[in-house]
């Protein structure tokens, strides 16, 4: 999900990199969209404060996504930190980007 909607990679570039096809890669993203609709409840109030600029917020969701992050920086087995850096980093510009109004 980071990849596809952060980075801007789409569904085939996903796949070569896990190595999967790009209907497995576009199925996990729906599947994980709807997970993330159903913890975005859970979140929603921690997420309005991390917009809103509050450093403890912004960290709380940093944290939440932490695995998810480090598993999406795999690469041969190994997290490839600069991945996982500009993914923390397009996280935290989505996050100040974001606008509950819309």
């Amino acid at each position: 999900m980071l990849l596809y909607y952060f980075v801007g990679y789409r569904d085939e570039a996903i796949g070569r990199q896990y190595g999967r096809c790009r209907s497995t890669i576009n199925h996990r993203r729906n599947v994980a969209l709807k997970q993330l609709r159903k913890e975005w409840e859970k979140l929603k109030h921690e997420e309005q404060k991390a917009v809103a600029g509050e450093l403890e917020a912004v960290d709380a969701v940093l944290r939440h996504y932490t695995a998810y992050i480090k598993y999406l920086s795999m690469y041969k087995g190994h997290i490839n930190d600069d991945t996982q850096d500009r993914l923390k980093a397009k996280l935290i510009e989505a996050i100040l980007k974001f606008r509950f109004d819309r």
